[in-house]
């Protein structure tokens, strides 16, 4: 990013921004924050970016930022590409195919960086740092930004192990429970009844468990699949 600018003016900082949506991944919704965050820093003349995924996508992006007081021309945004649909369709044939594509529809604007994600070993999403001139950039009517700061999600997933260990600590007395009913003394009708709600429990409390496991993981575990181009 090369603009005109007093150097001695220039100053650095860095900010981390999340993600605020806990159970649903929306990639787009999270980069129309990102770039409203952007555009209030207009005087970015330099930035580096290191984004943290999780197992769903993209959930922080911490931005290492040179600025001066006066506005630049050239304004920061970011794109997610998704290379599937919500389906598992695919959209493009593989990550190049869909930055060429970006950059044909995208032809002002100039690529700083990108990074290619996958899931289960697939290419699943690409996402572009580029500069573009501000008259060139339309961001949504949005009144929620990313939060600075510790993320919710960290407490959640605390709050969701706890649970989950609570939950795996009832399954050994339900299967206890179901081999005290199996061996009782009592007719043959009465039994299947008590086994049958015994093993619908173990069940659902296993379902539970299964369900809450999902969502109970760091936002920073997994890496780039690929280096930054």
């Amino acid at each position: 990013m090369t603009t005109e600018f007093d150097a001695s003016a220039v100053g650095e900082f860095s900010e981390t921004l999340h993600y605020g949506r806990i159970m649903r991944y929306r990639p787009q919704e999270f980069v129309d924050q990102v770039n409203r965050w952007l555009m209030a820093h207009p005087g970015i003349v330099g930035i580096g970016a290191v984004l943290h995924r999780d197992r769903e996508g993209v959930r922080s992006i911490t931005f290492t930022c040179l600025a001066t007081l006066e506005p630049s021309p050239m304004r920061v945004q970011v794109a997610c590409l998704p290379l599937r649909t919500s389906w598992g369709s695919r959209l493009y044939a593989d990550p190049g195919r869909a930055l060429s594509v970006w950059a044909d529809r995208n032809h002002r604007a100039r690529r700083l960086n990108h990074w290619i994600y996958d899931a289960s070993g697939n290419a699943s999403e690409v996402w572009v740092l580029f500069v573009v001139p501000e008259e060139d950039v339309e961001l949504p009517d949005l009144t929620d930004t990313p939060a600075p700061g510790r993320p919710r999600r960290r407490y959640l997933s605390t709050s969701i192990a706890v649970v989950n260990a609570l939950l795996f600590l009832f399954i050994p007395f339900l299967i206890l429970g179901f081999v005290i009913t199996l061996l009782a003394p009592t007719d043959s009708s009465s039994r299947a009844v008590n086994l049958t709600v015994v093993a619908a429990v173990t069940a659902v409390l296993i379902g539970l468990a299964a369900c809450l496991r999902r969502f109970h993981r760091s936002p920073f575990r997994q890496e780039p699949s690929s280096p930054p181009g």
